[in-house]
């Protein structure tokens, strides 16, 4: 007996790559925090001239540029790519924009007092839309139908409560200042890669979707 395999009409064999791509961006996500967040830090922070928009750009754009490369390859079909990749990159501009805007809304420590509340609103509005957004740039990308969607809420909720431990500052006080941004990558990992993987499981039971990888 002969069996074939039906394709989505406008779906791409690139699906296939799709856990591949996506472990070499866990991975290229790990080699930023411990190769270049440091080498922008030692070299370019201090003289280097650059102003503070520009040194938090080369920090945060590759982290987010990868991952919208990433959804824009693993995309299963091609009108998806581009709504996949600007989640992605609105993530990051959420994260740049953020850092720019309290820098300039407190310059000294009496302004930060002065700003506090306003300052930690912005901070836990980024802490959850910048997970969420990451998580919903997978989905986009890969999930069919909606119960997917379900899933998205666990990176947010598990990145919340992450922040409001002290975990990761345990955990990094035992490493030196690279191995400590690794630990703060990995932190910033987990939450929106459950969320994927819950995604992914929840696509297998929902009746309107048809799974895929």
């Amino acid at each position: 007996m002969t069996t074939t395999t039906q394709i989505e009409p406008g779906v791409t064999e690139r699906w296939r790559g799709a856990v591949p791509v996506g472990t070499a961006l866990v991975v290229a996500e790990l080699l930023l925090a411990l190769l270049w967040f440091p080498w922008v830090v030692d070299h370019l922070v201090f003289g280097s001239g650059l102003s503070y928009e520009v040194l938090r750009l080369l920090i945060v754009g590759p982290e987010y540029l990868l991952l919208a490369v990433a959804v824009y390859v693993v995309a299963r079909r091609p009108a998806l790519r581009l709504p996949a990749a600007g989640l992605a990159l609105l993530a990051g501009l959420v994260v740049w924009g953020w850092s720019i805007l309290a820098s300039h809304i407190a310059h000294t420590q009496a302004e930060v007092a002065t700003h506090r509340h306003l300052l930690d609103t912005l901070s836990w509005i980024a802490v959850v839309a910048v997970p969420t957004l990451a998580a919903l740039a997978w989905g986009v990308a890969r999930r069919r139908g909606g119960l997917w969607l379900l899933a998205v809420p666990v990176a947010p909720a598990l990145h919340w409560w992450f922040e409001r431990s002290d975990w990761k500052f345990r955990i990094q006080i035992h490493f030196d200042f690279r191995g400590s941004e690794v630990v703060g990558m990995t932190f910033v990992i987990i939450p929106v890669l459950l969320a994927i993987l819950a995604g992914w499981a929840l696509e297998q039971v929902d009746p309107s979707a048809s799974p895929t990888p």
